[in-house]
């Protein structure tokens, strides 16, 4: 375990990414269980149907939450992997916007909060 402060802005950070995870898992069995919750073309969701997309959001979301913890309990190289996992759930948020609009752009917030929240004090962790 890294000795690294837990400071406002990374348990901000960890809560945040929790928070994300779980929105992601539940956005993720949404589209698992059925295709009547999104309305979309029969094309499905830019280049995936609902099933690749809900497991994508479903592992997404676990490693997320998983990242979280880690960030919680002060690991370093978690902050990094929360940095990339936002970023990739931002991104398979912006896939995700012909399905359901506000509840992606929500994520997409929540995503870009994530991803300030571990970059902001990235120096006062560094030099503990």
């Amino acid at each position: 375990m890294s000795s690294a402060p837990l400071t406002g802005w990374i348990l901000f950070a960890s809560v945040m990414m929790l928070l994300a995870g779980m929105f992601g898992i539940i956005d993720g069995i949404a589209a698992l269980v059925t295709d009547e919750i999104y309305v979309v073309t029969e094309d499905g969701i830019f280049l995936f149907d609902f099933t690749v997309w809900g497991l994508i959001h479903v592992t997404v979301g676990i490693l997320a939450m998983f990242a979280g913890l880690s960030v919680l309990t002060g690991e370093t190289w978690a902050r990094f992997t929360g940095v990339v996992l936002a970023m990739a759930s931002a991104l398979s948020q912006l896939a995700f916007i012909p399905a359901f609009p506000l509840w992606s752009v929500v994520i997409i917030g929540i995503d870009v909060l994530v991803i300030y929240a571990l970059l902001v004090a990235w120096e006062q962790v560094e030099s503990a």
